[in-house]
């Protein structure tokens, strides 16, 4: 047994699977059922159960689950004090962060940071809100997580540092666009164009659609801000998206912005990071940096 056999197993364990697992590893599903069948001779026992299509720990897969993520957590704790020792000469910050942060409010301030710290190693992920809050319960090796949505495990602290505020975006062609606001009425009967469950964006839609009762025609799901807006730009739909997202194409009259005057479009965005993980010295640094970016944050 050893600590590269664990991390596997624990990746099948949070990706719920074993291609899941290959494909956050960058390794063949093979090598990765190997692994876990080492872990199983060494211990003598079977470390997952298949029920249906979908695999799940047994009572020693949950055991010896529980006892990895301790040894990672512990390995993680002597990364920071290695780490302090060092006076951020080196080391690694891992980030995961929400498309619309990930993408246009994080970057500046993780070059800020690189330029102060040379020597210090940054992983910037980008995963949807809820991915990013499970990812920080689960997966411990991470320092901070940036999300568009109201954190909801008592586990995790967050504080909000900015607000973004969401625009109902159609193709140039569409009628919305004679316009300069549109309102809940108006909505009614368009074909949207949705973020997937989860989102920050979709989580704050569902809101205040249930809110005021305003019933929507959902005719895609799309896993990206990206692809949303291509094809609300291609005349399929419209959306209602980060307007950090959209200057580019509004800039180019590919895509045409407006206000909802019903619907409360503006949200916070908040750092989080896991209560009982102490912070790493690059993350605490990191930390002072966007503060300083942002003097309002609490």
């Amino acid at each position: 047994m050893n600590l590269n056999q664990l991390k596997v197993f624990c990746e099948v364990v949070e990706r719920k699977g074993f291609t899941r697992a290959a494909e956050a590893l960058y390794l063949t599903q093979p090598a990765v059922s190997r692994q876990v069948q080492e872990l199983e001779r060494h211990y003598g026992v079977e470390l997952f159960e298949q029920i249906g299509k979908r695999i799940y720990p047994t009572e020693a897969g949950n055991t010896l689950y529980s006892y990895a993520k301790d040894i990672f957590h512990t390995l993680d704790d002597l990364d920071v004090d290695i780490n302090e020792l060092k006076g951020l000469k080196a080391g690694h910050m891992r980030i995961a962060a929400s498309a619309t942060a990930g993408t246009y409010l994080l970057p500046p301030l993780l070059g800020k940071f690189k330029r102060k710290y040379p020597g210090v190693e940054v992983t910037l992920e980008i995963h949807n809100s809820q991915q990013v809050e499970t990812m920080l319960m689960e997966l411990h090796h991470l320092d901070l997580g940036v999300t568009e949505r109201p954190v909801l495990d008592t586990a995790l602290y967050s504080e909000p540092f900015d607000t973004d505020e969401l625009l109902v975006i159609t193709a140039p062609d569409h009628p919305f666009t004679e316009k300069a606001s549109v309102t809940a009425t108006d909505l009614e009967g368009e074909r949207f164009i949705m973020r997937e469950q989860g989102s920050g964006t979709r989580t704050l839609l569902d809101e205040e659609f249930s809110r005021l009762n305003l019933r929507v025609r959902p005719i895609m799901e799309l896993g990206s801000t990206a692809a949303v807006k291509q094809a609300v730009a291609a005349g399929l739909g419209i959306s209602i998206i980060s307007s950090r997202s959209i200057r580019l194409e509004v800039a180019a009259g590919l895509l045409k912005p407006m206000r909802c005057t019903d619907l409360r479009l503006v949200r916070e965005i908040r750092y989080v990071h896991h209560k009982d993980k102490r912070l790493s010295r690059a993350a605490t640094a990191f930390l002072q940096i966007l503060k300083k970016a942002y003097p309002d944050a609490r």
